[in-house]
């Protein structure tokens, strides 16, 4: 019988708490922003992607927090809800590099937290990797990681060499027409430069 008061306290206490929580933390956010950290905070994924197909939704889901500077992902990644950061991960609108105050974006947490899945799951969908964010990654599965994709991401693509050619080579055709006009203007004053010596 005590057992159960016990822990029936515990489960009121802990639905006071987080109401206050979620009070104070909606007191920084719109009122749909709060209602994305609700989702996020019990892993209902399901109910979140539901909610992130109407447009009032979709446009807080880069909100950040007036306190913290904290995002819906930001609080994903502290929360370490893999499934979460997936489905926020699906929505076209999300901004995936957002900082908050301290300069720390999705990806420095996961990194700093240990959370390989998650940092995985953030390269594939594009994070920028940092020197800062490999030096904070707290185990070497991580590090190889981070510098793997830090250095795909300074080689330049196929597309963007033939751009980059195509430049060169446009700039060097230019730039010999121009060699080729200089030429002839030259040829000209030096005829004309004759003609006037020649002439009484």
């Amino acid at each position: 019988m005590k057992k159960n008061l016990l822990l029936l306290t515990i489960g009121v206490f802990s639905i006071f708490y987080l109401q206050y929580t979620f009070s104070k933390r909606g007191s920084s956010v719109s009122p749909e922003a709060k209602e994305l950290y609700k989702k996020i905070h019990f892993g209902r994924n399901r109910t979140l992607k539901k909610l992130l197909k109407f447009e009032k939704y979709a446009k807080v889901i880069n909100e950040k927090s007036k306190r913290t500077g904290k995002t819906p992902l930001i609080y994903a990644v502290m929360r370490k809800k893999k499934g979460t950061v997936k489905a926020l991960l699906e929505n076209d609108t999300i901004k995936i590099d957002i900082a908050n105050k301290a300069g720390e974006t999705p990806l420095f947490l996961a990194a700093k937290k240990g959370l390989s899945d998650i940092v995985e799951i953030l390269i594939e969908h594009g994070a920028k990797v940092t020197d800062n964010i490999i030096q904070v990654a707290n185990n070497t599965e991580i590090k190889t990681l981070l510098k793997n994709a830090q250095q795909k991401q300074n080689q330049e693509t196929p597309e963007v060499q033939v751009e980059r050619q195509e430049l060169t080579t446009q700039t060097q055709s230019t730039i010999d027409k121009a060699a080729k006009r200089h030429e002839k203007l030259l040829e000209k004053a030096e005829t004309v430069r004759g003609l006037t010596i020649i002439a009484p």
